[in-house]
């Protein structure tokens, strides 16, 4: 059974001229930020949980400014958060290079193997210690999406209420796209899913061709102005909607 408030936000997400997963898990995303800066900017766990994870992943750390810029006007909730996460880093820096001080020699025996390189410690001791607490918090809203839509192909085919909304969507990105077929649990859901995507491919090459043949004395539909720009998301997905694992 499709949970309600999942239906309301998926609808919404539908509206949406790009993958309507990644603008469901981006909405999301920015609705997690606002309620972190609008009351848990002092909460001691989000603080833990940040300096463990040197802070958000790139993308997440950009959309946190995005947001925050957006509703606040400035950069307090944004400074109040990292000046944790950048005093666990200069905390590792600094025990790492107490533990070898600068310009020493170490003499070694055949049976004592010798220190790890300094470059090497230290790069160890600086590797995040968790997954971005936004990317996990991600992770879960695209899993309950997943599981939604599959669950209601698998229930009612492309008749039901999720299916005629995707249908009626952009279609999904192609990370996206992969990650429900990965989920599809009958051939006849993954084949509807494939036909779904045919036909936005089909509808997206064919505004692409316009635009590329446009006529400059003609002003181009909103559709075939941005379908160069659409087909990049429907490759890559919207920024915001995946995470970064930063080696």
């Amino acid at each position: 059974m499709t949970d309600t408030l999942f239906l309301a936000d998926f609808r919404r997400a539908c509206t949406s001229k790009y993958c309507p997963l990644c603008a469901l898990v981006t909405e999301t995303a920015r609705r997690y930020f606002s309620s972190l800066l609008n009351g848990f900017t002092l909460a001691p766990d989000i603080h833990q949980r940040l300096a463990r994870s040197r802070g958000f992943c790139r993308a997440h750390a950009w959309l946190l400014k995005e947001v925050e810029q957006v509703e606040r006007g400035d950069g307090n909730g944004t400074a109040t958060l990292y000046s944790t996460v950048l005093q666990g880093i200069r905390g590792e820096l600094d025990a790492c290079l107490a533990e070898s001080p600068s310009g020493a020699a170490t003499k070694t025996h055949w049976w004592r193997a010798s220190p790890a390189p300094f470059g090497k410690r230290l790069r160890e001791r600086l590797r995040p210690e968790g997954i971005c607490l936004m990317c996990e918090h991600q992770k879960e809203t695209e899993e309950f999406a997943l599981e939604q839509l599959i669950e209601a192909l698998d229930e009612t085919g492309g008749s039901g209420e999720l299916a005629l909304l995707y249908d009626a969507s952009a279609g999904a990105c192609q990370p996206h796209f992969l990650r429900l077929l990965e989920r599809a649990s009958t051939d006849s859901t993954a084949r509807w899913l494939a036909h779904v995507q045919r036909q936005h491919l089909a509808l997206l090459e064919a505004q692409l061709d316009t635009y590329r043949r446009r006529d400059y004395q003609k002003t181009p539909s909103e559709a075939e102005d941005d379908s160069w720009i659409r087909a990049l998301a429907q490759t890559a997905g919207l920024p915001h909607a995946f995470g970064e694992v930063v080696e």
